[in-house]
């Protein structure tokens, strides 16, 4: 789940605010990655004194260590480990991008109404509007089944009507179809 910060850091004036976000654990990276971290510096700790320790006084088994060393380091080169992580990086940050260039922005939707539906009078204007209104009620109600911030912000239908989304009877209609049909409902408004 995101964790925001935007109250702590909008007040916040001069160099503090990096340190601050620095040194909160909470949805912070250190909580993601300690585990990593902590069996990182066993390994090397353990290898460093099993070296410095029972290695120190065996010749032998010194240059058998030195030849390992050479070996993991001669192959570790072989795979380009840049090239890897932007081949990585650029893949991750495509999915994103391609996420964000499907949300349904309503702007699209607009032109197109306002184009396509004629008139300067209150009929013409109701109707663009009511088409558009539909259209956000849509993206509404698909937002709360996938994001929390959404189904807090919206949890009943009542409170569309309180946020100018819907009029009385068309959330009646709407409660009416959820308790007929099994299953998302978000289509209903544009239906």
């Amino acid at each position: 789940m995101t964790i925001c910060y935007t109250d702590k850091v909008a007040t916040c004036r001069g160099i503090g605010n990096f340190y601050k976000m620095l040194f909160r654990w909470k949805g912070s990276i250190y909580k993601v990655l300690w585990a990593e971290c902590l069996g990182f510096l066993f390994c090397f700790y353990l290898i460093n004194f099993f070296y410095r320790f029972y290695l120190i006084n065996n010749c032998d088994k010194k240059t058998l260590f030195f030849d390992l060393v050479k070996y993991c380091n001669k192959y570790g080169q072989a795979i380009p480990i840049t090239f890897v992580l932007g081949f990585y990086v650029s893949i991750i940050v495509g999915r994103w991008w391609n996420q964000f260039m499907w949300l349904p922005w309503p702007d699209t939707l607009s032109l197109i109404v306002s184009a396509c539906v004629d008139g300067s009078d209150d009929r013409g204007r109701l109707i663009r509007r009511t088409i558009m209104r539909y259209a956000n009620v849509c993206f509404v109600q698909a937002i709360c089944f996938v994001s929390m911030a959404g189904s807090i912000r919206f949890p009943t239908t009542r409170h569309m009507v309180e946020a100018g989304l819907l009029l009385e009877h068309e959330r009646l209609v709407l409660e009416e179809m959820n308790t007929k049909t099994v299953g998302l409902n978000y289509w209903v408004p544009i239906v």
